[in-house]
């Protein structure tokens, strides 16, 4: 089963965005929960889980939605690090099923 962490980036171009959503796929050693603290590449700091999803509509992907940093990491350097953007541009298309609502 795959693990989708998704986070916070700051826009390399300027927009009218402050922050886009970024995402990595990681294979923990254990089952992750809300308040799991992860050292994830292209991150300064431990990023914290705040919630979990899993969709009966995609049964072979848990979705961890981290807290949302104090300081935005930059998307050049998180995009090198091996995240994706969300909308799936430089990598394989990404589901969003789990960031309704939010």
């Amino acid at each position: 089963m795959k693990t989708r962490v998704w986070y916070l980036a700051k826009p390399t171009e300027t927009g009218c965005f402050e922050a886009e959503e970024v995402f990595v796929d990681i294979d923990p050693p254990a089952v992750l929960g809300p308040g799991s603290l992860l050292r994830l590449p292209g991150t300064t700091e431990l990023v914290c889980i705040e919630r979990v999803l899993w969709d009966a509509d995609e049964p072979d992907v848990i979705h961890l939605f981290a807290r949302d940093p104090t300081r935005l990491p930059n998307m050049g350097e998180m995009l090198a690090a091996g995240w994706c953007q969300a909308d799936g541009e430089g990598c394989r298309s990404a589901s969003r099923a789990g960031r309704r609502g939010r």
